[in-house]
């Protein structure tokens, strides 16, 4: 399975910071997931909530300088760094992917910006640094994994699901239907599935594979119910602690090879 670190490595370093990317990277990672946010001067910011903080403001109508500006009132700093900068790190290390998820939302336009605008801008990003046959971009909005494909058929998508997106009609699934992700998957035209990992059985797993979809569920953090997953054949994992799963299968492959 590929091992591919939450956020950096969430679990042993803050998230979405360099020195978390650094630390998955250090541990032998297949990958690494990160969240993006466009912001207002054409930046993309590291960052999970839309929210800067729990008083806002939304991270998209801030700037890079916004973001780099000293605390105010003692308060703790709060580093967020750039994806150029993320991408630098990423291309001195060669088998490491890289998985970036672009934080939009249909249910609240206000809160983050519109998919039509986040992807040319991301393109020109990853083409700056020539970084598009590393970088899979993933997302919960489908929609802007469909004006992706328009513009960038090349680009590798990866189409994220949990259960609180996931219901008749949701705006997140662009139009498709939520009885079968798998194959709503695969009806949008991709070929990565990223469900909840509480989402998966068996059967979905073989599903999946059998309309040639990779499947990597997220956030597994536990051993046993990694090893679960591997028993149902899933393609890799994302974790806040890659340190105990890229340690116990390169035991397994030690193993294997003796």
């Amino acid at each position: 399975m590929k091992i591919i670190g939450h956020r950096g490595a969430r679990g042993l370093a803050a998230e979405n910071t360099l020195a978390g990317i650094a630390k998955a990277v250090a541990l032998g990672v297949d990958g690494v997931e990160i969240d993006v946010h466009l912001i207002q001067d054409g930046y993309f910011a590291l960052h999970h909530n839309f929210l800067f903080s729990s008083q806002g403001p939304p991270i998209k109508d801030m700037s890079q300088e916004d973001l780099r500006a000293p605390p105010a009132n003692g308060a703790a700093e709060i580093r967020v760094p750039m994806l150029y900068e993320a991408l630098e790190i990423l291309r001195a290390a060669h088998d490491v992917s890289l998985y970036v998820e672009v934080k939009t939302d249909p249910t609240r336009p206000d809160l983050s910006s519109a998919p039509e605008d986040v992807v040319p801008a991301l393109l020109t990003k990853l083409e700056t640094h020539l970084m598009v046959d590393r970088v899979t971009v993933l997302a919960f909005d489908w929609r802007l994994l469909s004006i992706l494909h328009a513009r960038a058929p090349n680009v590798k998508r990866g189409f994220l699901t949990e259960e609180k997106t996931c219901f008749a009609d949701s705006p997140w699934l662009d139009g498709h239907d939520d009885t079968h992700l798998d194959a709503a998957v695969q009806k949008a035209g991709g070929t990565l599935w990223l469900p909840q990992y509480e989402q998966l059985n068996e059967q979905y797993v073989t599903s999946a594979h059998a309309k040639g979809l990779e499947v990597i569920p997220w956030t597994v953090n536990d051993i046993q119910d990694a090893q679960r997953l591997q028993d149902w054949g899933v393609d890799g994992l994302i974790t806040d602690y890659p340190d105990r799963f890229v340690e116990r299968f390169c035991q397994l492959c030690l193993v294997s090879q003796t």
